[in-house]
């Protein structure tokens, strides 16, 4: 009587490595097809609501507008916006979106600027279309936006001491499906972090990145140690501009000058560092006639540029003007931002320009950078507090003041929410650009907020 060989433990063990290694290979393949599918059958959704859309306009002779298009396929939400000047249907590059449901979905959307209102036509039309399924919204005079990263950071560049810590802040678009956020440093020996916390450990400099998903964010950090200055106006444009990927300074005197403008401006080249703590002291530029005024103290030219106080005493300042009301015009900056770099002004320092007559004095002038004032004061004189550009960043929390006899901001490119700080200048806000969103703050001036022209726009109030 012949028996049936059984399979041997060997065999069996060999069997179930094999069923792992192709279930770990076709499980992601599989979820990657039934990725592409939802997707795929969620844009067919969106372009039938289109056409739906279309023939509404049409037979109701009313005129087509920029349109938004929701749709909810297997959890995700997906959106869409139909542009009439090219007559196209465009898909937001980030989809599928995380939420609850599709009004949630709306509301996340909506708060991240992913679509925002054209104007006071703007409304849900998803009930006046005929065959819409449940499973769409629809949103006439309504707008999707250049989204560009969907992760940032609050710092592009951060310096620190020995054993100082920092917690990066990081702000990310609508929640995507299954997307952590991890951290990295570069070199664990230089900056570690966890959670965002950035912990100096010794000299040197690194580079964080945050990553969610496909996208990441970067901060670059230089650990130093500062430098207690004592010196000159020269002495000091000698250390700042000197070779070197950073230098922290501490004053230790007030630095004083007048009527001595070919120092000036001290630059902050591309990519350098340069970090004060003013430790209860001032900078200080100070000129008789208008043959000795200068077009700017500081020109940060792509690096990063941090005025600090970390001593008893949370305050200092940056002085530039007359030392008297002079009868004659001028023009000039006390810090230009440029060519993506970064400026912070934080806890109470004074940015001011001090009596001189002029309009178009500023003292910052945020040309092409990202600006964030936590704190501090920008007092533009007769001129502008801070001036920012079209390619600007301006970013605000807690300022103690900014203003100018001209106006306290002019904003020609982006300013991020307005949450509290106190404005002031014969216009406290005269805006060209875009403001996110203003829910705070106190304006002392004749007008508290200008709108001016077609691209002018305040999304939130």
């Amino acid at each position: 009587m012949k028996t049936k060989k059984a399979f041997s433990i060997v065999e069996l063990i060999i069997v179930i490595a094999v069923i792992g290694i192709l279930a770990a290979i076709l499980i992601p393949v599989f979820s990657n097809i039934i990725e592409k599918a939802n997707a795929k059958s969620a844009l067919s959704d969106a372009k039938n609501t289109l056409t739906n859309y279309i023939a509404h306009c049409e037979s109701n002779q009313k005129a087509k507008q920029d349109t938004c298009i929701i749709v909810e396929k297997a959890k995700g939400y997906y959106a869409y916006g139909y542009f009439v000047s090219i007559n196209e249907l465009i898909e937001s590059k980030h989809n599928p979106y995380k939420a609850d449901s599709l009004q949630d979905a709306i509301t996340k959307l909506q708060d991240a600027n992913v679509f925002v209102s054209l104007g006071a036509d703007s409304r849900e039309i998803t009930a006046t279309l005929s065959d819409i399924s449940n499973n769409v919204l629809v949103y006439e005079g309504y707008s999707l936006q250049p989204i560009g990263e969907l992760v940032t950071l609050d710092r592009e560049q951060l310096g620190l001491v020995q054993d100082e810590s920092y917690t990066l802040v990081v702000t990310t678009l609508p929640e995507r499906l299954g997307l952590p956020l991890t951290w990295e440093s570069a070199d664990e020996t230089i900056a570690t972090v966890n959670n965002g916390e950035v912990v100096a450990i010794s000299h040197g400099e690194t580079e964080v990145t945050v990553r969610y998903g496909d996208v990441f964010a970067t901060c670059n950090v230089v650990v130093d140690e500062f430098v207690e200055f004592s010196g000159n106006m020269a002495e000091l444009k000698t250390l700042i501009e000197n070779d070197g990927s950073s230098v922290f300074v501490k004053l230790m005197k007030d630095v004083e000058l007048e009527d001595y403008p070919d120092i000036f401006p001290i630059t902050i080249p591309k990519d350098k560092f340069l970090r004060i703590d003013f430790n209860h002291k001032i900078l200080s530029y100070s000129y008789s006639s208008v043959d000795n005024s200068i077009y700017s103290f500081f020109v940060n030219d792509g690096g990063g540029f941090c005025l600090e106080s970390y001593g008893v005493f949370k305050d200092g300042a940056i002085y530039m003007g007359s030392d008297y009301t002079p009868d004659y015009e001028t023009s000039g900056y006390i810090i230009e931002n440029r060519n993506g770099g970064f400026v912070n002004i934080v806890d109470t320092i004074v940015v001011a320009i001090s009596n001189s007559k002029g309009s178009s004095n500023q003292a910052v002038c945020n040309t092409n950078g990202t600006l964030v004032v936590n704190k501090g004061d920008c007092d533009g004189g007769s001129g502008v507090g801070i001036f920012n550009g079209a390619n600007g960043r301006l970013i605000l929390k807690d300022v103690t003041g900014i203003s100018g006899g001209e106006a306290g901001i002019i904003n020609y490119g982006v300013i991020e929410p307005i949450t509290k700080g106190g404005f002031g200048g014969n216009t406290c806000i005269r805006n060209y650009g875009l403001i996110k969103e203003i829910s705070g703050g106190k304006f002392n001036g004749n007008i508290a907020i200008e709108n001016i022209g077609k691209n002018a726009m305040i999304e939130k109030i």
